[in-house]
């Protein structure tokens, strides 16, 4: 459990010294939003489960919606990072349909280890309300924009076939996310799921297979 630097817990507004470690206070609210969405977490047990003093929650974030964008621009950052970074490692060292095999491997990847992240974007973007617009301009279009000029690439190499590449956006997007997100629940049926390494080549290798179809 996490102790904000004095000890002593003061009600009120936070001495600007008083800095949350935002590390910790993300993940426990992306944890706490995973799992009860919006409207059925608040500040008070985020800060309850982080063991922070929820005046300071309030203080940095302002409200339970800036806390929760906060959480948004962080898998929104990390996701275009990702993507950012594979594009300049890349440098022309492999043919298109390598490089494009190798974004969709380092993307399953990213959603396999970090499967509340996944539990988390399937609960927000299944949403229709106030709070999608945001959803939209920070967590779907960026990395959409970024993907869109590969998948077509792809498509008229030949590599995943004569496919509406937005559609293959959100086909590729959801179905990984669904998937990582309902895990727990595929364990019942399938003993692949319940190993971790196992699992995630799996996936990978149904993915793939789906993308060799000519159809």
């Amino acid at each position: 459990m996490m102790a904000v630097d004095n000890p002593r817990r003061q009600r009120g507004r936070p001495r600007k010294s008083q800095t949350p470690r935002s590390a910790l206070i993300l993940e426990t609210a992306l944890n706490i939003f995973s799992s009860y969405g919006f409207e059925g977490s608040s500040l008070r047990q985020i800060a309850s489960v982080a063991d922070v003093d929820v005046a300071l929650l309030s203080h940095f974030f302002g409200s339970k919606l800036g806390l929760w964008k906060a959480v948004i621009d962080q898998i929104a950052d990390q996701v275009v990072a990702i993507i950012l970074a594979m594009d300049h490692e890349n440098n022309g060292a492999l043919s298109e349909g390598e490089y494009f095999r190798h974004v969709m491997e380092q993307l399953i990847d990213l959603v396999c280890d970090t499967p509340l992240m996944a539990k988390f974007m399937v609960k927000e973007i299944a949403q229709q309300d106030e709070r999608s617009e945001y959803v939209y301009e920070r967590l779907i279009k960026p990395p959409h924009d970024l993907l869109l000029p590969l998948i077509k690439k792809a498509r008229d190499a030949g590599d995943i076939g004569d496919t509406d590449p937005e559609l293959f956006f959100f086909v590729f997007t959801g179905s990984i996310a669904m998937t990582v997100a309902t895990r727990p629940f595929i364990v019942r049926f399938s003993p692949t799921a319940a190993q971790d390494e196992a699992f995630r080549r799996e996936l990978k290798r149904t993915v793939f297979r789906q993308l060799a179809l000519k159809i």
